[in-house]
C-alpha cells in the first residue's frame, strides 16, 4: 500500500505456520521472527497499519499522541511550530519523533488512509513553560517486545539444529550508560573556564494561538483531535469555547544536502576538479543509505579474468537505497559522475554526436560497421616502458595495402596471455599527441615565460594541425626540479615530449633515473639559450636520452617550431592507438589483436623495459575528496590520498595514488537518519533484507546458477547492516526531566578500501558533525552535561565495533585541553618545531566554537571535540574523521584467481557491481547474503576456497548482531534479546574467532 507520506507501509496478515512443523530452515525462522517483531508497538509502521485497519479514530489519536515523542523543529525555540516539519511522516514512523505539525500531519494521514475525512487546523491552547516541558519530557515505559513463548523458542532451536550452548550471550554496549557517564565526567573535569561557558538556551514559549490539531468527521459530527494533553477528552478541542481555523500549508525546514565528489592530480595538485554533484531533500533520504560506488565498466567475464592492476577507468555513481524505493524513484535519486582514468584523463560521451572524448580528444563510435571486413592484414607495435602502462599502435590495411579508416573501438578484440582485456582507445586516426614541459623559473627568457610561452604553444599547435588536423599539444608548467618532472612524463603515452629549459636544475639524478628516462617516449630538449655550459649540457643529455640525445637550439622560436615539425614527420605515426595496464604476473606477455570475429589477427610479445615497478608516479589521481554541504555548513573529507591542508605538493608520492586506487575498488556508504530508527524498526528492516535474498541463495545451493543470477537481478536494494548501530537512537533520549535530540541531520560515512598488495583492507566509519545534538532540561548547565553523556554513547559504540577509535587511542593518555596546553612551554615548542606543528595549529589552536581535548604525550593526534554551548561530544581521529577503523584480512592476493573461483560458483559479482547501481565494489564483501544464511545453508555445492572467503563476512555480520542494539537494560528489550541471539549460530564449519 502506498501511503500519503510517500513511502510504502506494509502490514503483516500472514499467519504463522503449523507450530509442529520444522520445515523451512533459517529463512522460515527469520520469517516468523519478522512477524513477531512487527507486533511490537515499537515497530511504528506496523502499529500504524493496525490502528488504521481498526477504523477507530480514538485509537488513532492515542497512537499519535502517546507513541510518538514530541521534539521542536528548531534547536533554540518553538518558532514556526505550527508549520514546521523535519523529515515528514515517513521519518516520524521510522524514529518515533515528531514536531507539533508533524504530529498533526501524521494523524491527518492516518484518518485519511482509514477513509475518514479530516484536515489540519489551528486551535487555541494555554500552555505555560512548565506545561510545555511536560509535553517534551514524557518517556514511555514499556518493553520493546513481549517475552517469547518457550515452546516457540524450542521449535526454532530444532529448526536451526541448535542447542543452548551454540548461542552467544548478548553484550550490551554502554549498559545503563555507565561507560558514557564515566567518559563525560572525565572530560567535564578537564574543561577550562566552566564559569565562562555560555550555555545553549532554549525558548519554551508555545504558540498558543496556532496550536496544530486535526478536525475530522465521525458519526455525523465534526470532531477536534487535540494532540498533546492526554487529559483533553476525545473529540474535543483544548478550549471548547474557542474558535479554530484552517492551518497554513506545512513546510520542511531542514536545508538540502549537497554531496560534491572531486579529485586532484599530481600535475596540478592545487586545482580541485569535480567528479560528481547531487543535491537531496532530507525527507527523501532519511532512513535510507546513499551508496557511492565506482563503476569499472567490466562485464562479468572480464571481471573473472582481470587483475586489479589492469583496471584503470572508473565512473562514480551515487544511488539511494531503501526497501520502499521503486526503480523509477531510484533513477530520480541517482547521479552518474565524470568518468576518469587513474592517470586523471577525463572521458566524456556525447551520445548525440556519437563521440567519446578522452581529455577533449574526439573519437567517433557507433554500433559497428562493415569496415572490418575490408581489413586483410594488421601491423602491431607495442610500447611498454615503465610498468604498467602499455601502448598498442595498430595499422590495419586492405588487399591493396591501403589504410582502412573509420574503425571503431568495438570492432577490435584484445587478449593478453589468452585473457580478454579492454584497452582504452585514444585515437582512431593519425593524430600526434605532443607534451611540452616548460621551466617557469625566472632565469628563463621572456619568450618562454607566461604570455610568451602561451603564444609559442598556440602557434606550435596551429602549425602541427596544418599537417595533422587532429594533433594536440598538452603543456605542463614545471619548476626547476627537472628530473622530477621527467619522471612523471616518462610514464605517459605521448608520441613526443618537448622540454623547454635553460638547464638550471635543482636536483641530482636518483638511482634508476637514466633507466626510467630511457624508457620514456622520445624527449627532445628545447635549449632556450643555446647554452654551452657543461652543467646544462649534462642535464640536456640526461633529459633527452630516450631520443638519442636530440637537442634543439630554441633561441629562435620559429626555427625551433620548424625543426619540431620535421622531427615529428620522421616518426611512424599509427592511425589507431589503444592503451591498457599490462600484466605484472610474468616477465613476458603476449597481446593478440583481432578484427572481424578473429578473421584477421596479429600477435606480439612485450616486456617492460624497466623491470621493477617504479616508485615514482606519472600523471595520476592522487586524492579523492567529498564535501557535504547542508545550508551554510561545509563538511570536507579526504576520502583517499593527498591531504592539501596537511601535506605539501612535493610530498605527493605513489602512496597517495595507490590509496586512491584502493578506494576506487572499494565503496562509500552514507547513512542518513533523524533520531535513528526504533529498535523494532531496525530489526524488521534487517530481517526484510535477509529474506529478500532467499531465492538466489537457495538457487545457488541447488547449483541452479542461471536461476541464481536471475534472482539477483531482481533485487533492487543494497544494504549495510552496520548502520543499525552507528545511527541507532541514543539510549533514554527522553526522560522525565530532559530531552536529547538531533536538531540537524544525522549522517555516517562507512568507507571500505581494498588492501591491494597489502595484508589488510580497511573499514572505517565517520560520524559527521551534522547531527547537532541538543539537550533540553530545567537547567542550562545540566543540559550541557547530559548532552555530553548522551553523545558520549556514540564514542562507546565506535569503540565496540572498531579496533581504532578516539576512545581507544586516548584511553591511557594524560588529557589536556587546548586552552590549558597553550600556556605550557612544551606546547609552544611543538607548534614551532614539532613534527605535527601544522596539524596542531590548524585543528587544536584554532578552537572556534569547540573545546579540544587531547593527550599531552602526543602519542596520537586523536582528540575529543566538545561544543562550547551544547556539550555535544565528537571523537576525532588523526585523519580528522569522526569515527573508527578496523582492519580486514585481505582475502585476495590475486584477484584473477578469486574472481574466477567466485564466478564459477555463483556466477555473479557481489553487490551487483556490473549494474549501474554499483554500490559495493569490495570483492567478496557479501552483504548481499545475510551473514547467517551462509552459516546455516548447505555448503556442499560450494568450493572450499570460496567458502573460506565467505566465512570472514559471515563473522563480520555476526559481530554486528552480537554487539547488541542498545545500551538500555535487557529488561527493556524483552523478547528482542532472544531474537537477536537466535539470529546467528556457531558451527564447526564456520567458527567465528
Amino acid at each position: 500500500m502506498w501511503s500519503a507520506s510517500g513511502g510504502w507501509i506494509t502490514s503483516c496478515k500472514e499467519p504463522l505456520v503449523d507450530p509442529e512443523s520444522l520445515e523451512g530452515g533459517v529463512f522460515q525462522v527469520w520469517k516468523e521472527m519478522q512477524q513477531i517483531v512487527q507486533t511490537s508497538p515499537d515497530c511504528l509502521s506496523q502499529a500504524y497499519a493496525r490502528v488504521r485497519d481498526s477504523g477507530d479514530p480514538e485509537a488513532m489519536l492515542e497512537f499519535v499522541r502517546d507513541s510518538i515523542y514530541l521534539i521542536p523543529a528548531h534547536a533554540s525555540s518553538l518558532r514556526g511550530m505550527n508549520t514546521s516539519m523535519r523529515f515528514g511522516t515517513r521519518g516520524v514512523l521510522r524514529d518515533g519523533f515528531a514536531t507539533p505539525r508533524e504530529k498533526a500531519e501524521l494523524l491527518h494521514q492516518l484518518l485519511k488512509d482509514a477513509g475518514i475525512q479530516s484536515e489540519v487546523i489551528y486551535e487555541r491552547t494555554d500552555f505555560d513553560e512548565q506545561n510545555v516541558k511536560s509535553l517534551f519530557f514524557r518517556p514511555k515505559d514499556e518493553q520493546i517486545l513481549e517475552e517469547i513463548d518457550d515452546a516457540l523458542l524450542d521449535r526454532w532451536m530444532k529448526m536451526l539444529q541448535l542447542s543452548e550452548s551454540d548461542l552467544e550471550e548478548i553484550s550490551y554496549i554502554n549498559a545503563q550508560e555507565k561507560e558514557a557517564e564515566k567518559l563525560a565526567e572525565k572530560l567535564w573535569q578537564i574543561l577550562p573556564d566552566k564559569e565562562a561557558i555560555r550555555y545553549h538556551d532554549f525558548d519554551f514559549r508555545w504558540d498558543n494561538s496556532r496550536c496544530p490539531a486535526v478536525r475530522f468527521q465521525w458519526e455525523g459530527q465534526t470532531r477536534i483531535a487535540h494532540l498533546f494533553d492526554p487529559q483533553v477528552p476525545f473529540g474535543s478541542p483544548y478550549e471548547p469555547a474557542s474558535s479554530v481555523k484552517l492551518a497554513e500549508s506545512a513546510s520542511y525546514i531542514l536545508e538540502p544536502i549537497t554531496f560534491r565528489l572531486s579529485y586532484r592530480d599530481n600535475i596540478y595538485p592545487e586545482e580541485e576538479k569535480s567528479l560528481l554533484m547531487k543535491t537531496y531533500r532530507p525527507e527523501d533520504v532519511v532512513g535510507r543509505q546513499i551508496h557511492l560506488g565506482f563503476y569499472h565498466g567490466l562485464d562479468l567475464m572480464e571481471q573473472a579474468s582481470t587483475s586489479f592492476s589492469q583496471v584503470r577507468v572508473f565512473t562514480p555513481v551515487m544511488s539511494t537505497e531503501g526497501p520502499d524505493l521503486t526503480e523509477e524513484i531510484k533513477n530520480e535519486l541517482a547521479a552518474l559522475g565524470q568518468t576518469i582514468t587513474l592517470e586523471a584523463q577525463r572521458i566524456d560521451v556525447d551520445p548525440e554526436q556519437k563521440v567519446i572524448r578522452v581529455n577533449e580528444f574526439p573519437i567517433g563510435w557507433g554500433e559497428g560497421s562493415s569496415r572490418p571486413q575490408e581489413v586483410t592484414e594488421m601491423k602491431l607495435r607495442i610500447t611498454a616502458g615503465l610498468p604498467s602502462l602499455v601502448k598498442l599502435e595498430i595499422w590495419p590495411v586492405d588487399s591493396q595495402g591501403k589504410e582502412v579508416k573509420g574503425l571503431i573501438a568495438s570492432d577490435f578484440s584484445f587478449s593478453e596471455n589468452g585473457q580478454i582485456i579492454s584497452p582504452l582507445m585514444e585515437a582512431n586516426e593519425i593524430a600526434p599527441k605532443v607534451l611540452i614541459l616548460y621551466d617557469t623559473s625566472l632565469s628563463m627568457p621572456l619568450e618562454y615565460r607566461k604570455e610568451g610561452m602561451e603564444e609559442f604553444l598556440e602557434i606550435l599547435e596551429a602549425t602541427l594541425r596544418q599537417e595533422y588536423p587532429k594533433a594536440s599539444v598538452t603543456s605542463w608548467a614545471t619548476d626547476s626540479n627537472l628530473y622530477t618532472w621527467l619522471r612523471k612524463a616518462s610514464q605517459t603515452s605521448f608520441d613526443l615530449i618537448l622540454f623547454a629549459t635553460d638547464g638550471d636544475n635543482k636536483e641530482d639524478l636518483q638511482e634508476g633515473d637514466l633507466e626510467t628516462f630511457a624508457a620514456a617516449p622520445p624527449v627532445i630538449v628545447l635549449d632556450v639559450f643555446n647554452s654551452q655550459r657543461a652543467s646544462s649540457q649534462e642535464v640536456f643529455k640526461n633529459l633527452s636520452i630516450s631520443s638519442g640525445g636530440k637537442i634543439i637550439n630554441a633561441e629562435n622560436q620559429a626555427l625551433a617550431r620548424q625543426e619540431i615539425i620535421q622531427l615529428l614527420a620522421l616518426l611512424e605515426l599509427p592511425p589507431y592507438v589503444f592503451t591498457f595496464y599490462g600484466s605484472l604476473q610474468q616477465e613476458s606477455n603476449t597481446v593478440q589483436v583481432s578484427l572481424d570475429t578473429s578473421r584477421v589477427s596479429v600477435e606480439e610479445s612485450y616486456e617492460f623495459r624497466v623491470k621493477p615497478e617504479s616508485k615514482t608516479t606519472g600523471p595520476k589521481v592522487v586524492g579523492i575528496y567529498l564535501t557535504v554541504q547542508i545550508g551554510s555548513q561545509n563538511i570536507d573529507r579526504v576520502l583517499a590520498g593527498w591531504d592539501p591542508t596537511l601535506e605539501n605538493p612535493d610530498e605527493i608520492s605513489k602512496v597517495h595514488s595507490d590509496a586512491v586506487r584502493n578506494l576506487l575498488f572499494g565503496s562509500v556508504v552514507i547513512g542518513v537518519e533523524g533520531q535513528g530508527p526504533t529498535y523494532a524498526t531496525a530489526l524488521n528492516e534487517l530481517l526484510d533484507f535477509r529474506l529478500r535474498n532467499q531465492s538466489w541463495i537457495e538457487a545457488s545451493k541447488n547449483e541452479s546458477l542461471e536461476a541464481a543470477t536471475d534472482e539477483i537481478e531482481k533485487l533492487n536494494w543494497t544494504y549495510d547492516p552496520i548502520m543499525l548501530h552507528l545511527l541507532a537512537p541514543l539510549p533514554d533520549a527522553v526522560s522525565e526531566d530532559s530531552l536529547t535530540f538531533a536538531s540537524g541531520i544525522r549522517m555516517v560515512i562507512v568507507k571500505r578500501t581494498t588492501g591491494i598488495g597489502s595484508e589488510f583492507s580497511e573499514d572505517s566509519v565517520d560520524i559527521l558533525p551534522s547531527g547537532n545534538f541538543i539537550t533540553l532540561s530545567d537547567h542550562a548547565e545540566e543540559s550541557f552535561k547530559i548532552n555530553l553523556k548522551k553523545t558520549g554513547h556514540l564514542a562507546i559504540v565506535e569503540h565496540a565495533f572498531f579496533e581504532e577509535s578516539t576512545y581507544s587511542l586516548l584511553s591511557q593518555s594524560n588529557l589536556v585541553s587546548a586552552e590549558a596546553a597553550s600556556k605550557e612551554p612544551w606546547f609552544e615548542e611543538q607548534l614551532r618545531n614539532g613534527p605535527h606543528g601544522t596539524f596542531i595549529r590548524e585543528y587544536w589552536s584554532r578552537s572556534g566554537g569547540t573545546f579540544k581535548i587531547f593527550g599531552k604525550e602526543l602519542d596520537s593526534l586523536a582528540y575529543w571535540q566538545i561544543d562550547k554551548k551544547t556539550g555535544e561530544l565528537l571523537g576525532i581521529l588523526p585523519d580528522l574523521t569522526g569515527g573508527g577503523k578496523r582492519k580486514i584480512y585481505t582475502r585476495y592476493d590475486d584477484l584473477n584467481k578469486v574472481l574466477q573461483n567466485y564466478t564459477r560458483t555463483l556466477k555473479k559479482n557481489p553487490g551487483r557491481s556490473v549494474t549501474i547501481w554499483a554500490a559495493h565494489l569490495i570483492l567478496l564483501k557479501l552483504y548481499a547474503i545475510a551473514a547467517h544464511a551462509i552459516k546455516t545453508m548447505d555448503t556442499t555445492n560450494l568450493e572450499a576456497d570460496v567458502l573460506r572467503a565467505l566465512q570472514m563476512d559471515a563473522c563480520d555480520a555476526a559481530r554486528f548482531i552480537h554487539g547488541g542494539m542498545t545500551g538500555r537494560p535487557q529488561k527493556i528489550m524483552g523478547g528482542l534479546a532472544n531474537l537477536i541471539r537466535l539470529m546467528d549460530r556457531k558451527s564447526d564449519d564456520f567458527p567465528c574467532t
